[in-house]
């Protein structure tokens, strides 16, 4: 992948990804079509080696058309209409996943990447219609390696209705042991502005290079020191509060363990 090339065409009036040169498609590690006119992702078939893409400001309706890119790190499709999540699942390198202010109702499709077999670590659904506590978490604790969430935008009006439930913080942060930071807060409620992720801008462009034969050595790699970074940021921060036990509300069971919420708002 020495000639991998970036593919870049913002707020360029692209309606379809099958106007896009397939021979740079097939070289392109990373593809940015941001505010554009594109309805449906489809025609990436030959974007095999693609590490990051980003298809936000479009009107996709659907997640679809992604199988083949296994090798996808970041994927960006905000600010769409987007209604449920679906068409991740051969995504195992997928790190990050922006679908923030889209029309969310439906987050099942996240239980396709659960477990060890995947490494999502940082996952944005603020702006969207969710509204349901028990639902949210029970799509996101098998999100082994998830770190950050972020479900609501303290600069913005437009959040998920179930972000105004009592008590909406705690119960998420209990149901999801694994997170470091919801909605750019730590665990003692301090603002959090850097992504947990940001110590890998130079590791991700290293491994966009990576040989083939070497993708899954890497992909561990890659995993460690992910871990290393969020290790430096616990140690920067206080001891976290006890854990309380969560509201004794509906239970909602999971694989690994029960979550004791289930709150609908309307």
């Amino acid at each position: 992948m020495n000639d991998s090339i970036e593919i870049s065409v913002v707020d360029g009036g692209v309606e379809s990804l099958g106007e896009l040169d397939q021979t740079k498609l097939e070289r392109a590690y990373s593809l940015n079509l941001h505010h554009n006119m594109i309805r449906c992702i489809e025609g990436l078939g030959s974007a095999i080696n693609l590490r990051h893409i980003d298809l936000s400001s479009n009107f996709i309706s659907k997640i679809c058309g992604l199988e083949r890119l296994s090798s996808l790190r970041t994927v960006n499709l905000s600010s769409n209409r987007i209604r449920r999540v679906e068409g991740l699942k051969y995504l195992k390198s997928l790190v990050r996943l922006d679908l923030s202010f889209n029309q969310l109702e439906d987050l099942e499709g996240l239980k396709e990447l659960h477990g060890h077999d995947y490494r999502l670590t940082v996952v944005h659904l603020q702006g969207n219609r969710l509204t349901s506590l028990g639902h949210l978490v029970c799509c996101t604790v098998g999100l082994i390696y998830l770190k950050q969430l972020t479900v609501y935008d303290h600069e913005i009006e437009a959040n998920n209705p179930l972000c105004h439930v009592p008590d909406y913080r705690r119960l998420v942060m209990n149901g999801l042991p694994q997170l470091e930071i919801l909605d750019n807060l730590d665990w003692n409620d301090r603002p959090v502005r850097l992504d947990v992720l940001a110590d890998l801008t130079e590791l991700s462009r290293f491994l966009d290079y990576v040989s083939s034969s070497s993708l899954s050595e890497a992909n561990e790699t890659e995993r460690q020191i992910q871990e290393a970074c969020i290790r430096d940021f616990r140690s920067r921060t206080r001891s976290r509060p006890t854990r309380m036990l969560p509201l004794e509300t509906s239970v909602v069971q999971t694989e690994s363990h029960n979550v004791h919420v289930d709150v609908r708002v309307f």
